[in-house]
């Protein structure tokens, strides 16, 4: 029973590991296809630089480039992780499999030393002391099955011995597969470093270029009508799904019962309110579709609700945003995200982290633009958070 156990045990290891290799085959494909995205935008970023091209379409480059490269930190990230388990789950099968080689080693030494100290002449004595030929046969028998067993346990030994030997040659391998991701990673790192400074420069040259800077506010003011038409896409697709299936009964969610006590994406200031805003330097009166809160770069967002996240997407003028389906037809919008940690169609909880505060664009200030939905309908913010 014992034996058959650690063969469980062991197959168990076996299928997860093939579940492992597979997943990231699909880690693998996302990670070439961020490869070949950040290819062209720094293919284009150098052609603009050596062509003086206008600073703010080599920034959008750069903040795209960027948004994608963080993504391919994160990936590089998962799998050192992976690798690392992966290097554990090794060390552990190597102690099982020392530790069964030992175990046979010792029972095999007794039977040496047992047959050292005795040799042939013992059986020979118990076959002519045996009192009947049933006697003296069984005896036979039973040698005949005990060195079958030393045969056995001779192989096992081997056995054990060569599996022992492969699995620290795929451990030592997983560990050069490791070396090199740190080291992918780092460089990936310190390329993300270079563009941030560089980013910085084109602000702040953009900042000065009056017309420039006009022009990227109202790039910010655009991308709201955007996030309009993908809300609305969004609800139109979950419409029609409804009356395709004939939906009976109202897709549930839990989303109305959190409000005026719905917890914040991320603690700060709000320094953009809901509703029309006229905008001190363009001299424009826009209806803003949910608020801006001053927040620190780099620090964590989380979902306000459960729910699916339906989209990651790059808008010019407010960066990378996320999009969470609530069911119902509810919606939070959540956007200028730095680091990415969550995957399309992923489920998430209420409170889970789910990216990190972007840089500070053309005005200089780090914040989060964050939005509800009520069908096609945007609706204010504050009324929902306590």
């Amino acid at each position: 029973m014992k034996l058959k156990r650690i063969i469980i045990l062991l197959l168990n290891i076996e299928l997860f590991r093939v579940m492992l290799v597979l997943g990231q085959d699909v880690s693998a494909d996302k990670k070439v296809q961020l490869r070949q995205q950040i290819d062209q935008y720094r293919d284009a970023i150098n052609r603009q630089e050596k062509a003086e091209t206008s600073a703010q379409y080599l920034l959008d480059d750069i903040q795209q480039e960027m948004g994608l490269t963080r993504a391919l930190v994160r990936e590089l990230q998962k799998e050192e992780t992976q690798k690392k388990q992966e290097i554990q789950r090794s060390e552990e099968k190597l102690v099982s499999l020392e530790g069964e080689l030992e175990k046979l080693k010792s029972f095999y030494a007794r039977r040496l030393v047992f047959l050292y100290k005795h040799g042939r002449t013992h059986d020979l004595e118990i076959i002519l002391q045996a009192k009947s030929f049933h006697q003296a046969l069984t005896w036979i028998k039973y040698q005949k099955m005990l060195l079958e067993n030393d045969q056995r346990n001779i192989k096992n030994i081997q056995k054990k011995r060569i599996q022992i030997q492969q699995e620290k040659e795929h451990q030592k391998k997983i560990w050069q597969e490791t070396r090199a991701l740190l080291d992918e990673k780092n460089v990936e790192r310190k390329h993300l470093a270079d563009r941030k400074k560089k980013q910085e420069q084109l602000i702040t040259q953009i900042r000065k270029d009056k017309p420039t800077y006009l022009k990227k506010i109202r790039e910010a003011e655009n991308s709201l009508t955007e996030i309009e038409q993908i809300i609305k896409a969004q609800e139109k697709r979950r419409r029609q799904a409804a009356a395709v299936q004939q939906q009976q009964v109202p897709e549930y969610s839990n989303f109305p019962e959190l409000k005026k006590r719905m917890i914040w994406p991320i603690k700060g200031k709000v320094i953009k309110d809901f509703g029309n805003i006229r905008h001190p330097e363009l001299k424009t009166v826009t209806r803003s579709l949910g608020i801006d809160i001053k927040a620190t770069p780099g620090a964590e967002i989380v979902a306000v609700a459960d729910g699916v996240v339906a989209r990651i997407q790059w808008i010019r003028g407010i960066g990378t945003l996320i999009l969470i389906n609530h069911h119902g037809g509810y919606y939070t919008v959540y956007a200028n995200i730095g680091d990415v940690y969550i995957d399309r169609d992923e489920q998430v909880q209420i409170g889970q982290a789910i990216g990190t505060v972007g840089e500070a664009g053309v005005d200089n200030i780090p914040k989060v633009h964050f939005e509800i939905w009520d069908n096609n309908e945007a609706v204010d913010p504050m009324k929902w958070l306590r």
